[in-house]
């Protein structure tokens, strides 16, 4: 469940350190930024996702949902990265973009990869279990936010991600993948 900590931790993340952002002397070092900056910061969290969905759905279906989870992994990393060194609002810009991408991927892959990997049984629980998740990851952002600094806070939100893509090489494609892709023993 690191990936849905992750991704609430993410959807938070530009709540958290506006404060901060707007300070003349803010400890990123970077000139502060305006209210409308702001709104770009959160309008381009969105566009990133609007975007995820339209242009990489099919990419689950082409390269698998592993394989695009392992991609998403990158992509969280990278963003946080972006946010931790950014020397100006365009880094920001380009870092939530990103970030809107990677969960608006993360939306398509984690569904598709508990309703097709979860018996019946315990699959309404995991659903319920990825929403808890991820309203987890906006508290404790939250909450870290009021203890710690724009980097340590960024920091912190890197180590969510980097557990989801350790794990994911341990756990297996989908059975429904390998037989879309005419791989059947594989699916066993």
């Amino acid at each position: 469940n690191s990936g849905p900590l992750a991704n609430g931790m993410s959807m938070s993340w530009t709540s958290t350190v506006t404060r901060e952002l707007q300070k003349s002397n803010n400890s990123i070092g970077i000139p502060s930024i305006t209210a409308d900056d702001v709104s770009w910061l959160v309008s381009a969290f969105s566009i990133g996702m609007l975007l995820a969905v339209l242009s990489l759905s099919n990419l689950c279906e082409l390269i698998g949902r592993k394989r695009a989870a392992i991609l998403e992994g990158f992509m969280a990393i990278s963003s946080l990265l972006l946010k931790l060194f950014a020397t100006n609002t365009y880094f920001l810009l380009a870092a939530q973009l990103l970030a809107g991408m990677t969960d608006g991927l993360a939306g398509l892959i984690t569904q598709s990869y508990v309703t097709e990997m979860a018996s019946n049984s315990i699959r309404g629980r995991l659903g319920s279990l990825l929403t808890f998740s991820m309203k987890v990851g906006y508290l404790l952002t939250f909450v870290l936010d009021a203890v710690l600094s724009y980097k340590l806070l960024t920091i912190c939100c890197l180590i969510p991600p980097i557990v989801q893509l350790v794990g994911l090489f341990f756990i297996p494609e989908t059975p429904v993948h390998f037989i879309r892709n005419d791989k059947v023993n594989d699916a066993r």
